[in-house]
């Protein structure tokens, strides 16, 4: 009895076929699968929607419709799939948030917290600085006028901001006041000041400058100081007062 051998060409279309099956299944598997978690998608969706949502912190200047217009499209949505950081992200982009967390409380509520801005200064006429020296813009800034007011390039606001407070604490001995405080383009500071003088300063060895005009300033003259209008601190042996009657008095 002779043994059958199968061909070459007969092994091939066997292992063909057999790979063709082996694929057809996996195709398959996966269409099946995708249905199956979309249809828990759906049902997910339906048993345990979001009903609600609970700001917990202390809101001050932020408007409460606005955040209620963030939130509300996403009531309704799945417990599970819901996009917190988007949510987030939706919510720090309002005037007022410095920083939004939201997070699920079971079984159908949203929680948010939210730190508002801190402005510490105005920046020039429309804008405000957060104790962070980052720059916002809200609608309106008209409930703090009376905070000191800086101005310069956008790129240096955090620069300034830390600026201000050197120059405040230096000038503090003397009790001046800056209210405002602007950066030229050139790199020199003016100084306005609640007391109605201004001063020009240089960032060169400007801490000796400020304390020699402290000591100095009180052996002028009271009439003199009374008229006085601007005083220029960037000379390095003395500073220069302008007076109203536009006479100018060196003192070194």
């Amino acid at each position: 009895m002779v043994a059958w051998k199968p061909s070459k060409k007969w092994l091939l279309a066997a292992l063909l076929l057999l790979s063709l099956g082996i694929f057809g299944v996996l195709v398959i598997l996966p269409a099946d699968f995708s249905q199956s978690i979309k249809s828990e998608a759906e049902v997910s969706s339906e048993f345990y929607p979001i009903k609600q949502f609970k700001v917990v912190s202390t809101i001050k200047e932020l408007n409460q419709a606005d955040i209620d217009q963030v939130i509300q499209p996403y009531i309704g949505q799945s417990f599970w799939r819901i996009p917190l950081q988007q949510v987030q992200a939706e919510l720090t982009r309002l005037d007022w948030v410095f920083r939004a967390e939201v997070r699920r409380v079971w079984p159908d509520t949203l929680l948010v917290r939210i730190q508002e801005q801190e402005p510490v200064v105005r920046w020039k006429e429309f804008g405000l600085l957060n104790n962070q020296g980052e720059l916002f813009y809200p609608k309106s800034i008209d409930p703090f006028e009376r905070l000191v007011v800086l101005s310069g390039d956008e790129l240096r606001s955090r620069d300034l901001l830390k600026v201000l407070a050197q120059l405040q604490q230096a000038l503090d001995d003397g009790g001046w006041i800056i209210r405002r405080l602007s950066e030229q383009a050139d790199g020199v500071w003016r100084l306005e000041l609640t007391q109605g003088l201004v001063l020009w300063l240089d960032p060169e060895n400007w801490q000796h400058k400020i304390k020699r005009w402290l000591i100095a300033y009180q052996q002028v003259s009271k009439e003199t100081r009374k008229v006085a209008e601007e005083i220029d601190l960037r000379y390095s042996n003395g500073f220069v007062i302008k007076q109203h009657s536009e006479q100018q008095l060196t003192s070194s």
